[in-house]
């Protein structure tokens, strides 16, 4: 998995959050998910999940857990 390091705008907090798929580690064949963990300026890890979505919604989806 490739690291990121972003400078969020009030878009990424406010709305959405945008990330290139190569900073996020590989679907398993079959999964349309994947947990990632996030380490902010202070130090602290925060847990998300990243999946796509059925139903013709192509763009990934960021959510806490």
């Amino acid at each position: 998995m490739a690291e990121l390091s972003k400078i969020l705008g009030e878009t990424d907090t406010k709305k959405r959050l945008s990330v290139p798929l190569m900073s996020l580690p590989p679907f398993k064949l079959g999964s349309h998910a994947v947990k990632f963990e996030a380490t902010d300026e202070k130090g602290e890890t925060w847990a998300f999940q990243c999946f796509l979505r059925k139903g013709g919604h192509p763009e990934p989806v960021l959510t806490k857990g």
